[in-house]
């Protein structure tokens, strides 16, 4: 492969003698810049645009165009983040990886378009669903108005076991299961609440005792909706919806023995509750009452019941949870007359109830979940449910402001978003994606959004519900319609 010549400064005198030299050369192509007072000439020749490395381009204003093949990270049994650097030289370019078992590749990312520049530019691209202990190959390419430049080839192989282990809670060949909801005790056991189908009986299942021991909460009534959050002495609290009276009910076994309590009686109350707990063990919960946004505690000693929204149709996908000062904060779905959806964020951290848009993008605000870090900032996921699309989205207000950010921008991603936060603050996300019926797990551990499919064996990851333990493992209880059971994966 030819590559460049010579770059030459003439002097003006000698500059007539020099082109009637270059003109009889057969390997220049001279271009002369004139002057008052100089010349300037470059030789080039055209270089290959194909093969494992090196640019191409057909002037000088791209010999600095470049990719660069960086090393894959966060190499895990079915997913890997591929890295590299493009330099665009001047001109706009347009990035993207190729990938394969070979070096003939086969696949490419996503083009990013790189913004005219001299410096390099990173690249990062995430590949999910890929086989077990498998060796993949991949680089780093880029292309723009002159020509194309490829990186090197490299290549990582996926780990051999996958990390995840997932287990069956629960079976019900006679149905299935609704809404599921998981939590961590101190002592870093499981406990998940789920509703069976069609019987609609609250469950309670927990490793406590080392194997799974599933019990019977509530068989009286219909379950629609279960929310689970263990206190300061490792007890249960589950708040419901009894959809056969249409009331909020909440059970505990802090007396040692299951006690149940309705805690609203209007009509058409309870749907997508939410519970928290104090750090003097009282209880928060937030739902919907038809179409308002409520809110019941007992944290006066009896239970007070308030409407923190009633501004238009809004309360779904309710999420609940108390900061470091006992303060609350909600994140819900609000609606206009037209029944366009939205996020909307509630909090009493200012003294009385205030609440806001936060996204007003047409359909956002389905499949919520909030969480609080140690600095009382807030997080939240959620999709939206707009010509689709069902991104799986990020919210939080750390930095200040609300910022939002795409996590999986896969179509038909994002439904039942369940979040948490590790101890150094970390954000996960367990999700469905309805589309290939699959559990997936997003987190930003490594600075860097990541997503990997947990469980992709049948019609997996509706309901899912996402806790994270002492030691920052992963805990997920989450529906199982092929098989009609309730199933639990875990990283730990």
């Amino acid at each position: 492969m030819r590559s460049m010549r010579e770059v030459q400064i003439i002097s003006g005198k000698n500059r007539m003698d020099y082109i009637a030299t270059a003109l009889r050369s057969r390997n220049r192509v001279p271009l002369i810049i004139a002057g008052l007072l100089a010349a300037l000439v470059i030789s080039f020749s055209y270089v290959s645009c194909g093969g494992g490395g090196g640019s191409s381009g057909g002037s000088s204003a791209t010999s600095g165009f470049a990719a660069t093949t960086n090393p894959a990270i966060s190499v895990t049994a079915d997913a890997a983040i591929l890295t590299g650097l493009v330099n665009p030289y001047g001109l706009t370019a347009t990035a993207y990886f190729q990938w394969g078992l070979t070096t003939s590749y086969g696949s490419t990312t996503t083009a990013q378009t790189v913004i005219s520049g001299t410096g390099n530019t990173a690249i990062s691209a995430t590949l999910n669903g890929l086989a077990l202990n498998t060796v993949y190959n991949f680089r780093m390419a880029a292309t723009n108005t002159d020509g194309a430049t490829y990186g090197v080839n490299r290549s990582f192989t996926t780990l051999a076991t996958n990390p995840w282990q997932v287990e069956v809670i629960d079976t019900n060949a006679s149905g299935g299961f609704l809404p599921s909801s998981v939590a961590v005790d101190s002592n870093n056991k499981v406990h998940i609440s789920f509703t069976r189908y069609p019987s609609f009986d609250l469950m309670y299942a927990t490793n406590l005792t080392g194997s799974w021991v599933i019990t019977p909460v509530d068989t009286t009534g219909i379950v629609n909706s279960c929310s689970i959050a263990i206190d300061s002495n490792n007890k249960v609290h589950i708040s419901y919806e009894d959809a056969n009276v249409y009331d909020l009910k909440y059970a505990t076994n802090a007396s040692g023995s299951w006690q149940i309590t309705s805690v609203d009686l209007d009509v058409d109350v309870g749907t997508d509750n939410s519970i928290a707990i104090d750090s003097a063990d009282k209880i928060h919960i937030s739902y919907k009452d038809n179409n308002t946004l409520n809110y019941a505690t007992n944290a006066g000693g009896s239970w007070q019941l308030a409407v923190i929204d009633s501004s238009a149709q809004l309360g779904s996908f309710s999420s609940i949870a108390i900061d470091s000062a006992d303060k609350v904060h909600i994140g819900y779905e609000g609606g206009d007359v037209s029944f366009n959806s939205y996020l909307k964020y509630a909090t009493n951290a200012g003294g009385s109830w205030a609440y806001t848009d936060i996204d007003a993008a047409v359909g956002a605000g389905w499949y919520i979940s909030l969480a609080i870090d140690s600095a009382d900032k807030i997080h939240i996921s959620y999709t939206t449910n707009s010509s689709g699309t069902g991104y799986l989205n990020y919210m939080t207000n750390a930095s200040g402001g609300w910022v939002k950010t795409v996590v999986d921008n896969s179509a038909y991603t994002g439904g039942y978003s369940s979040i948490g936060i590790d101890s150094n603050d970390k954000i996960h996300i367990s999700y469905y994606h309805s589309s290939q019926y699959r559990l997936k797990y997003a987190n930003n551990v490594s600075g860097s959004w990541q997503t990997v499919v947990v469980d992709d064996t049948a019609t997996v990851g509706a309901y899912s519900s996402i806790a994270i333990d002492s030691n920052n493992k992963v805990h997920i209880s989450y529906a199982d319609g092929s098989n009609s059971a309730i199933k639990y994966a875990t990283n730990k």
